[in-house]
């Protein structure tokens, strides 16, 4: 039996008793030491970005990261990573980044190598 329809479920951080359990704990982790961790994957990441030949527009904060590939629709885009493992979104016409905050450089890596890949 579907519980949820298409178009019902529209965040997973919505208000409710586990989301809210769950925000606690992360920000129990929130210390300096650790967002300036994040700050610094996601300079790497942005800057590896910027660095492929066919990456245009590619900006964000922290690890959330948006880009498009030249001559490509982000939804293709998403639809080619996915099809190599990798899962991204697509939001305000770009490819949209949201990796968890405690992505390893190695995690970060294997996904930059499947984007280029695709933008070639």
């Amino acid at each position: 039996q579907v519980v949820l329809q298409p178009g019902e479920h529209g965040t997973a951080c919505g208000a409710n008793p586990v989301v809210c359990a769950g925000a606690l704990t992360v920000m129990e982790k929130m210390t300096d030491e650790f967002i300036d961790d994040v700050a610094e994957k996601g300079a790497y990441l942005l800057g590896q970005l910027k660095m492929m030949e066919n990456v245009k527009d590619a900006d964000g904060i922290g690890l959330m990261i948006g880009f498009n590939i030249e001559c490509m629709e982000p939804a293709d885009v998403a639809n080619a990573c996915l099809d190599k493992g990798l899962i991204v979104l697509t939001a305000h016409g770009k490819v949209r980044l949201l990796p968890p905050l405690v992505i390893t450089k190695e995690e970060i890596d294997k996904g930059l190598e499947i984007i280029k890949s695709i933008a070639i």
